[in-house]
């Protein structure tokens, strides 16, 4: 990441707002994606999480027909928005 043998900690003394904004960055291929890649990502992390926390902490003889339906159509669904978008990549 940094073409001298300075490390991280050496570097954050020196300039501690430049390695911030440097380290909280996404790696090369996520960033310079389009927001119709991360709304897809969006729609499969909402459409997926509520059936995991149901079969999580939910009752063990229960039956979640309708989450399963949220997740059966709402992951395929983000899951094209999000290879839309990163198909797109950035468009300004």
């Amino acid at each position: 990441m940094y073409e001298s043998n300075v490390t991280r900690r050496e570097l954050a003394a020196t300039r501690p707002v430049g390695t911030i904004a440097r380290v909280t960055t996404l790696p090369g291929v996520l960033q310079g994606r389009s927001k119709l890649f991360w709304a897809g990502l969006i729609v499969v992390a909402v459409s997926l999480a509520p059936l995991l926390l149901y079969i999580a902490f939910g009752p063990a003889d229960g039956n979640p027909i309708g989450l399963g339906l949220l997740m059966f159509f709402g992951v395929p669904a983000g899951a094209i928005l999000a290879f839309i978008g990163f198909a797109l990549g950035r468009r300004t």
